[in-house]
């Protein structure tokens, strides 16, 4: 029997509702729907059935909740069970309670991570850069990219996704050293709210989905730090150097992905990274076209892989950074014939940043990978004179100051550095001491 709860008092209607609930022993309703109508105007089963779960809650005691062990409220007679049973699955008011329970988690969710978004926009509206003191891969790099999305580097906004022009290829690696050099910052108030996710304290974004924009001098206009970058001087050879690897490791990874999706295989993320890895070395002492020519080989020799019956595309595609180092291990040692001298893709372009190594350097996909290195040596240095890695340090500095500059910690920070030193810590020791001292410059801004 389904038990009844009334949520009206007219005496018609609730005679009504115990005739439509009405059951034998056996567990049949004893009468139709049909034969209840007409009533007040309700000429169809429909409309009865719909009157019905106004004026009465039916729950049936044969289907008890899991979680809650309530019965389950019926609102159709034809959901009702003739034995007894424990609900596969929870009741309609523990799911809707756990519904509301969701809704309101994912809207405190918004409200956090909207409140902690105008609190960002405002320390990155707050942050300045020297432009005057960027090294010099920086310096090139914003050249490049300045000549990729003219003229929105000074004038406006832009995303990853527009700066295509820039590399051939593994773009979103050069927009991240330029924003972890604070020279382009992501601006939440020009974002959509679904770039951002904000957990367990901790803001993380989609680096594709994100606005970013130059950060100001402190004083002078975009137009005139864009200027001033075109006639400065770029002297860091570690810097251009490891500039270089990464561009030309770029154009192997743009000549890799348009191999593999020509033979309908695809690199997954730890494929690529270390892939990366792998031709930055080679690419030390071999060209750009060299290392095309082993790659356009081992792509081959995974799909060969791939059709054996042990193995697949995807297994065959995990291979190839492997493949790549033995195969020039085996250049190395003479048991491979040299490497041939590849032609550049009529697909794939240089990139703004490939042409200005080329006009600045005179260097290309052709220039061997020696002959870049010998260009771009460590300095040297006298006997007796202090030689330690500067540009680490420098960088070091340059994130330390901007941090406690948009945090408004810039007094406490130069006092505890201060501090630090007279104790007799070394530069980077009194550095990375700072940001001990300190948690809140670890903070995003």
């Amino acid at each position: 029997m389904v038990n009844l709860t009334f949520n009206t008092t007219d005496p018609e209607e609730i005679l009504l509702a115990q005739r439509y609930w009405a059951m034998d022993g056996e567990g049949k309703y004893k009468e139709n729907v049909a034969a209840l109508l007409p009533f007040r105007g309700l000429t169809i089963t429909a409309q009865l059935s719909a009157h019905m779960r106004t004026i009465v809650t039916a729950t049936d005691p044969n289907q008890q909740c899991p979680k809650c062990g309530n019965f389950e409220v019926v609102t159709n007679r034809s959901h009702v069970k003739r034995k007894a049973g424990v609900m596969r699955f929870k009741c309609t008011a523990c799911i809707e309670a756990e519904r509301a329970l969701s809704q309101a988690q994912r809207q405190q969710a918004s409200n956090d991570l909207s409140k902690f978004l105008t609190t960002l926009g405002e320390r990155r509206s707050r942050i300045r850069t020297e432009y005057a003191n960027l090294p010099a891969d920086i310096v090139l790099l914003l050249m490049a990219l300045d000549q990729a999305i003219n003229p929105r580097l000074a004038k406006g906004t832009f995303r990853e996704s527009e700066c295509a022009a820039l590399v051939p290829g593994h773009v979103g690696h050069f927009i991240q050293k330029l924003r972890g050099a604070q020279v382009i910052v992501d601006h939440p108030s020009l974002t959509s709210s679904d770039a951002y996710e904000f957990q367990d304290g901790h803001l993380s974004y989609y680096p594709k989905k994100v606005v970013y924009k130059l950060v100001p001098d402190p004083v002078l206009s975009n137009e005139e730090v864009l200027g001033l970058l075109r006639n400065m001087e770029l002297k860091d050879n570690a810097a251009l150097r490891e500039l270089w690897l990464d561009y030309a490791a770029s154009e192997c990874i743009a000549y890799l992905d348009n191999q593999c999706e020509y033979h309908g295989m695809s690199v997954g993320y730890d494929t690529r990274e270390e892939f990366f890895s792998s031709v930055r070395l080679a690419l030390q002492k071999y060209s750009v076209t060299k290392v095309w020519n082993v790659i356009w080989r081992v792509v081959r020799e995974a799909l060969v892989l791939a059709a054996r019956s042990y193995s697949n595309k995807t297994k065959a595609s995990a291979t190839i950074p492997g493949k790549l180092r033995r195969h020039l291990e085996k250049v190395e040692k003479g048991e491979a014939k040299p490497l041939e001298d590849w032609e550049r893709p009529n697909w794939q372009g240089a990139g703004t940043l490939g042409n200005l190594f080329t006009e600045i350097f005179s260097i290309d996909e052709t220039t061997p990978g020696t002959e870049v290195m010998a260009m771009f040596p460590d300095p040297t240095f006298d006997e007796g004179e202090l030689s330690i890695d500067a540009e680490p340090i420098r960088l070091a500095a340059h994130r330390l100051f901007t941090a406690a500059v948009a945090h408004d910690l810039a007094a406490n920070a130069l006092i505890t550095l201060a501090n630090g030193i007279k104790e007799g810590l070394e530069l980077s020791d009194a550095i990375n001491n700072v940001f001990d001292r300190h948690p809140g410059l670890n903070e995003p801004y």
